[in-house]
């Protein structure tokens, strides 16, 4: 049975699991095995990356919605999934409007709330997350099919399931779930970073994790849908499993843990400002009862982006060059060689942004950034933030310089 069928004639508290739903753990797991590799910032000297201005879409006669996710297609391509226009725009390197994929709706090439889009061997992917369902298109941008991934909540009569997030890996779908199950009077929340294939069908989990459930409590550690905490090379795939730990799993073709990169990270305290923008994130818009509790860490993530950047390096963005930047600098990245995953530097990418406001991409030798996305999120950080006042969302790319 497909997943909307058995929503529609399940009966469920929507109320509590939606309120869930919004702090769902994208990626927490069991460690693998595989050789660890330890590096030492103080090794590696810093060098700073000046950024030029590309190109930038959006302004009082362009609207585009809430910018949820980008990347880069086979072509060379920026694609831009619009979370709250419900469409993927497609533009060239150079800015140039090329297609819009998709539309609100039930019909072919139609999604509602997508979480989450990708590139695959012959198009692309929208992942809808509730229900959950994978719309894929062709080159051209025309509906192909939709998958149904099976997913195990639908054993139990009372469950339910979400998706935060995906891409191809090995030519089968790498998909990122939470489940909700309810059996008698035990009430609990998995979440998975599984294998699908082509039919939807399960072919392995790569990390896993259960807890109680308990629908009274919003926990950060359990509100995971952020944007790169997995990415692929095509030859490697990378994970980072853990909310405080400085680890990233190295996967090989074969799916086999081949190495667990760690460096020592001191755990990077919170300010009560930026507790209180945290807080924000977690209650903003959301439908919650008065009874609703709220847990937040006292520490910042040990890993806040990973991304494949120029030559195929992995760029690594920690809590500390996310949050302690010196003015005029939008993030300091640890930079891990492709061949051996060793720490061979540290950019620090100079601009005018800043991650406190905006959401961030490397994309190769681009840095495409969201204007104040992350504060309609977390909220302003000062009485000073550029983005109080911000209608309409703001599109930047910019280049890197050698």
């Amino acid at each position: 049975m497909a997943l909307n069928e058995f929503l529609a004639k399940e009966d469920i508290d929507m109320k509590g699991l939606l309120a869930f739903i919004a702090c769902a753990i994208l990626l927490i797991g069991q460690p693998a095995s595989g050789d660890h590799i330890s590096s030492s910032v103080g090794t590696v000297e810093t060098i700073n990356v000046n950024l030029h201005l590309r190109w930038q879409l959006g302004g009082e006669n362009q609207i585009i919605g809430q910018i949820t996710d980008v990347f880069e297609d086979a072509h060379g391509d920026i694609c831009l999934l619009d979370a709250q226009l419900n469409e993927l725009l497609v533009y060239s390197p150079t800015g140039e409007f090329r297609r819009l994929i998709g539309r609100e709706g039930e019909g072919p090439g139609e999604f509602h709330n997508p979480s989450g889009a990708f590139n695959t061997p012959g198009g692309y992917a929208v992942m809808q997350s509730l229900p959950v369902k994978l719309v894929l298109y062709d080159r051209s941008g025309a509906p192909k099919s939709n998958i149904f991934p099976v997913l195990e909540s639908l054993e139990s009569p009372k469950s339910m399931a979400n998706c935060s997030d995906g891409t191809v890996w090995n030519n089968d779908f790498l998909l990122a779930c939470i489940f909700f199950r309810m059996k008698a009077n035990e009430q609990y929340v998995q979440e998975e970073l599984s294998l699908f294939d082509s039919a939807g069908r399960k072919l392995r989990t790569l990390f896993s994790k259960s807890n109680p459930a308990d629908f009274t409590l919003i926990n950060e550690l359990e509100d995971n849908y952020y944007t790169h905490r997995f990415v692929t090379d095509g030859s490697r795939l990378y994970v980072v499993p853990f909310f405080e730990k400085y680890e990233i799993h190295v996967f090989d073709q074969r799916n086999n843990s081949v190495r667990i990169i760690t460096r020592e990270h001191p755990a990077l305290e919170r300010t009560p400002e930026e507790k209180k923008r945290i807080s924000y994130s977690l209650s903003r818009g959301l439908p919650y009862p008065d009874d609703m509790n709220f847990k937040i860490m006292d520490h910042h993530r040990a890993i806040e982006q990973i991304n494949i950047g120029p030559d195929g390096q992995i760029w690594v963005l920690s809590g500390e060059g996310a949050w302690r930047t010196p003015d005029g600098v939008l993030g300091i990245f640890d930079i891990y060689s492709r061949d051996d995953l060793f720490l061979v530097r540290r950019v620090q990418l100079l601009a005018n942004d800043s991650f406190l406001t905006d959401y961030v991409w490397i994309i190769g030798n681009n840095v495409i950034v969201i204007k104040c996305a992350r504060d309609l999120l977390l909220g302003p950080h000062d009485e000073q933030d550029p983005c109080i006042n911000r209608i309409n969302t703001q599109v930047i790319c910019y280049g890197m310089d050698n």
